[in-house]
């Protein structure tokens, strides 16, 4: 819906491998992560980042323009 007609569906495509491709990283930032906090709690801390990464996208949403009830545009 926020994309032009044309381009919906290589717009919906582009977003879809996008999160495809930074899932397909998300091992290699554990990795990393968990090589940056050495000690007892590398797994918890490494979490609380991917958590904090996660929460960033959903303070987000509320800024994206709301497009229910609104013609789409051809």
């Amino acid at each position: 819906e926020l994309f032009p007609t044309r381009l919906r569906s290589t717009g919906t495509s582009f977003c879809y491998n996008v999160g495809r491709f930074v899932a397909a990283l998300g091992p290699l930032v554990k990795v990393l992560l968990d090589k940056m906090y050495e000690g007892p709690n590398a797994d918890r801390l490494t979490g609380v980042t991917m958590c904090g990464v996660f929460l960033v996208g959903l303070l987000v949403l509320p800024f994206l323009p709301e497009t229910r009830g609104k013609a789409l545009p051809e």
